[in-house]
């Protein structure tokens, strides 16, 4: 299993200095690979996937990267967006219990984004009576949209 990854030049040494103990995420670690190979090209830089055991006491990188919300910003969020979703084709406003639900299985915030779910939010039934979709606003961070276009136009 894949912990994480490294950025390493030809002669196994890591880019800006980093630790060698230290583990990037997917999207770090491809944002780091893009600038190595823009500002050092002669180095040969390249991606190493991280597996456990890989590396001598790893630091992690989400082990100090901050979300972007505190949970009490995302509730003030599901507060501010109260209406802001109509559904042409809504069976009926969502329950307390749903919402409670759709918060406490996906409603997050991380350093990259936030999903919260507005209060008083119409949903769509699923046609065989299992539940409810239930809209969310999701705050995607420029940084990862810069990083879907880098994978797309290729490091």
């Amino acid at each position: 299993m894949i912990v994480g990854y490294q950025v390493r030049s030809q002669e196994d040494s890591t880019f800006n200095g980093r630790n060698e103990n230290e583990v990037l995420s997917e999207q770090s670690a491809v944002n780091e690979l893009y600038l190595a190979r823009k500002n050092k090209p002669d180095e040969n830089y390249h991606l190493i996937a991280v597996v456990p055991g890989d590396i001598e006491n790893p630091v992690y990188e989400k082990e100090y990267m901050a979300p972007i919300n505190t949970p009490e910003e995302l509730e003030m969020f599901a507060l501010e967006f109260e209406g802001d979703i109509q559904i042409e084709q809504s069976t009926g406003k969502a329950s307390d219990d749903t919402i409670a639900a759709a918060k406490r299985l996906v409603e997050t915030s991380n350093n990259s984004c936030s999903i919260v779910f507005p209060v008083n939010v119409e949903v769509i039934e699923a046609g065989d009576g299992s539940g409810d979709w239930v809209p969310a606003f999701v705050f995607v961070s420029d940084d990862e949209a810069n990083f879907n276009k880098k994978i797309r136009e290729g490091i």
